[in-house]
């Protein structure tokens, strides 16, 4: 605070002090005006103000009293206006601590507070069995916050909070733990509240269905066969038979058979580092190259063009690539993964820069016809090829930029785009030289 705050709140104060119902309670160290009426509103200076709000603003001139913040008024007296009572908070802070104002009533309502339950009766729990409660506009349920409350944490989506009293409802901070899915899941089947089987709401397969699905295992019919049979889809049975579903309805050696096997699956599992994955990769794409011979405007390529498979020459083709064992796979250029290959760059390239074709041919992937350039020059080797993917021809915008330049400014930009049928935006562009640079008109002014 200030030295001229201080000094303001000393001027207030001692004006505050000349009032005829000023009061200071010794004891307490309350100042405030015993008016007895509801606002408590005081006139000071033929002015109109409640004192504790006017010190509040004096005491912390840069917070909005009326949005983001709120006075925390004294203890002792409501009407208190001395500066060493009062204090401010965030509106979202007073919401949790409302919040935790509330949970000490339920509390209270209780024998042992740390043995039984604090259930809140007047909010009717969803349909998970669950009671949710807002605060700052944000809902939650009830047993999250107060146990971020008590704990003073805040917990991230991927931890969930427990119930280890069984009992949906409860919000006592003592019955709650920080846990993962996976424990919350054991702890709901420990309980016996996991949706299992045919209870669980999208189940369309009963216990005797399960059941017979399960014993048909050895009986020689495909999942097809037997989706057939029983009148499920061939996922279903897949699920039942590799222990995704109905788990609960195998037996211990069944499930021990499993885990067994599962391991040993893992280990056996080669797993391949990532130079032994791109060669296998480039290997797999030679043998599927198809020869195109060479008509490039560019006399210093002489080797012919590669396409893939049966794709066109003239569009680009994408091939999918794992970097690692935990990534997925991701989709990338042909061309742009035969020179990575070939320089062994494996890098980010840059944003500014882009895999150029010398040849022109956009699903050619020979890496003699490849180079790694800026992208300006790959949109010239553009033009340079004709290959520019563009709805207009020079024809077209080179009579555009003529007429503009002919014609007097009574005619617009709109009126000319629509007579020679381009966009709006594109005429606008190539009027004011911003694209098609390269495409010049016999005139160099326009006609005044």
């Amino acid at each position: 605070m200030n030295t001229s705050n201080v000094e303001e709140i000393n001027k207030l104060l001692n004006l505050l002090k000349t009032h005829r119902k000023y009061t200071e309670n010794p004891n307490t160290g309350c100042m405030y005006i015993d008016q007895k009426l509801k606002n408590n509103i005081v006139n000071i200076d033929k002015q109109e103000l409640l004192p504790y709000q006017e010190i509040t603003r004096l005491k912390h001139p840069g917070c909005n009293l009326k949005h983001t913040h709120i006075v925390i008024k004294c203890s002792h007296h409501k009407d208190c206006f001395n500066p060493d009572h009062i204090d401010i908070m965030t509106r979202k802070e007073f919401a949790w601590v409302r919040f935790k104002n509330k949970l000490e009533i339920l509390k209270s309502k209780v024998e042992d507070p740390i043995k039984d339950c604090w259930v809140d009766n007047t909010k009717q729990p969803t349909k998970d069995g669950y009671i949710r409660t807002s605060i700052n506009c944000k809902s939650l349920g009830l047993h999250r916050a107060s146990y971020m409350v008590y704990k003073n944490m805040n917990l991230c989506r991927s931890k969930v909070v427990r119930h280890m009293c069984n009992n949906k409802k409860c919000c006592n901070p003592n019955h709650l733990e920080e846990g993962t899915v996976k424990q919350n899941s054991e702890d709901m089947l420990k309980h016996g509240t996991r949706l299992l089987g045919e209870k669980h709401p999208n189940s369309k397969i009963s216990r005797e269905l399960a059941l017979k699905i399960i014993a048909s295992k050895d009986n020689g019919m495909t999942r097809k066969e037997k989706s057939e049979h029983f009148g499920v889809s061939a996922r279903s049975i897949q699920r039942i038979e590799i222990f995704e579903s109905f788990r609960h309805l195998r037996t211990k050696e069944e499930l021990d058979e499993y885990e067994t096997h599962k391991r040993i699956h893992i280990v056996n599992k080669q797993i391949k580092s990532f130079k032994d994955r791109i060669d296998d990769k480039y290997k797999l794409l030679l043998s599927q190259k198809t020869l195109y011979p060479n008509v490039s405007k560019d006399d210093s390529i002489t080797s012919e063009c590669w396409g893939w498979k049966d794709k066109k020459l003239d569009e680009y083709n994408r091939i999918a690539l794992q970097k690692s064992n935990k990534h997925s796979r991701k989709s990338i250029p042909l061309h742009a993964f035969s020179w990575r290959y070939a320089n062994n760059n494996w890098d980010d390239i840059p944003k500014t820069h882009n895999v150029c074709h010398n040849c022109g041919n956009a699903g050619c992937w020979n890496p003699d016809h490849l180079r790694l350039d800026t992208r300006k020059n790959n949109i010239l080797d553009q033009h340079k090829h004709g290959t520019v993917n563009t709805k207009y021809t020079e024809d077209q915008v080179r009579k555009f930029k003529e007429e503009y330049l002919i014609k007097d400014k009574s005619v617009t930009v709109r009126q000319l785009a629509a007579k020679h049928n381009i966009s709006y935006e594109a005429a606008n562009n190539i009027a004011h030289n911003r694209s098609w640079k390269h495409v010049q008109p016999t005139l160099d002014r326009r006609v005044t």
